[in-house]
């Protein structure tokens, strides 16, 4: 995953990795708790 500065594209942050498992299990609380984080709502 890679993140620029819109206003700098030239300075990023980078993260790599493997992808060592994937799961729904809780995805929906997850999605819900930063839901309500960003807008106040689930």
């Amino acid at each position: 995953m890679t993140v620029a500065d819109p206003n700098d594209p030239s300075d990023f942050a980078q993260l790599r990795g493997e992808v060592v498992r994937e799961t729904t299990e809780g995805a929906v609380e997850h999605i819900d708790l930063i839901s309500e984080r960003y807008t106040g709502r689930p």
